[in-house]
């Protein structure tokens, strides 16, 4: 049985994977939603020659994936709402490049530096 190697282009929602049956020739190209990839792999299973055990890591692996992806999802959410709340969280995000997390963030950084200076200077004072 001749080996096959697929390589995968990850992406956050288009793969591009190729598949070569000789080294240096590529023998498919596809451009894959995440949904059509995981179907693509489903059918090419059955002659993968993979064992068992590293399929039921990679369902494992691939379930890991997809809860992690959710939870991202609920914070970017969680974000959004927290940056329409807050003013200068929603007027930083308006710089290109800046989105909720680092606006957040940068805002979060502001406070306790002021925090840290405060209580500097309240026991420089003591």
């Amino acid at each position: 049985m001749g080996s096959t190697t697929i390589a995968v282009d990850l992406a956050k929602s288009i793969f591009e994977v190729a598949v070569s049956d000789h080294p240096g020739r590529i023998a498919e190209n596809h451009r894959l939603s995440r949904d059509r990839m995981m179907r693509f792999f489903a059918e090419r299973e059955a002659d993968s020659g993979l064992p068992d055990l590293l399929r039921s890591v990679l369902a494992e692996a691939h379930v890991d994936i997809r809860e992690l992806e959710e939870h991202v999802h609920r914070i970017e959410i969680a974000l959004k709402a927290l940056a329409a709340q807050v003013l200068l969280v929603a007027r930083l995000s308006t710089i290109p490049g800046v989105g909720p997390l680092t606006s957040t963030a940068l805002v979060a950084l502001e406070k306790a530096v002021t925090m840290r200076s405060l209580i500097v200077m309240v026991i420089g004072q003591s």
